[in-house]
């Protein structure tokens, strides 16, 4: 599941509804689908400008879930999550438009078995490896 228009990733993919997202309200969803097909979204703060009706836990929810690492910076869930918070906690124009700690952002991509439980937490599936294989050697 991704929100951006167009996969980029050279890796072959899943895509999921995003009925999947636990949480995600039916006339939110309905928006955000409306504005994608109007234009891609070019960042996470595109997204919560274009799209008011996504509240900041469907955001987090998305974000949590990888659907919106392709329009991310780092393009992964943590720094999607990094995102969503800029987005949502408006700065005004001061401190707006400064560069992020020099391009660095805080928070590690996640490991896989934090995805693998962030997957089951917010979608109940996962498209990530079986959970079996993270201890399938002990």
């Amino acid at each position: 599941m991704y929100v951006g228009a167009v996969n980029h990733s050279p890796q072959p993919s899943v895509r999921l509804g995003l009925n999947y997202a636990r949480g995600l309200r039916e006339p939110a969803a309905q928006a955000l689908v409306r504005e994608r097909s109007l234009a891609p979204f070019t960042s996470v703060q595109d997204l919560a400008r274009r799209v008011p009706e996504l509240r900041k836990d469907e955001l987090t929810t998305l974000a949590e879930i990888g659907a919106l690492n392709e329009i991310s910076e780092k393009r992964h869930r943590r720094d999607a999550l990094w995102q969503v918070e800029r987005a949502v906690r408006w700065s005004g124009p001061l401190l707006d438009e400064l560069p992020e700690m020099n391009g660095e952002f805080p928070l590690a991509a996640m490991t896989d078995e934090e995805r693998l439980v962030a997957d089951f937490r917010a979608t109940g599936l996962t498209v990530g490896p079986h959970p079996m294989q993270y201890r399938r050697e002990e």
